[in-house]
């Protein structure tokens, strides 16, 4: 995960969201009114995925028992 305060991602945020598109890195912008997280839209996809499988009883116990 890469940190950058508001003013960097302002200056450079063609290069910063490229870097989280092209190298799939979550980037944390910091503000003086808290954090946000800037993350590729094929992380995010697969993020919501994985949160929709695991809501599924059947499935999150399939997925333990592939993994042990």
């Amino acid at each position: 995960m890469t940190n950058i305060d508001i003013t960097n991602f302002e200056k450079n945020i063609h290069q910063t969201l490229d870097q989280a598109i092209n190298a799939n890195d979550i980037i944390k912008v910091s503000t003086p009114n808290g954090s946000a997280i800037i993350l590729a839209e094929e992380d995010y996809t697969n993020l919501i995925e994985t949160f929709y499988f695991y809501d599924i009883p059947k499935m999150k116990e399939k997925t333990n028992e592939i993994n042990n």
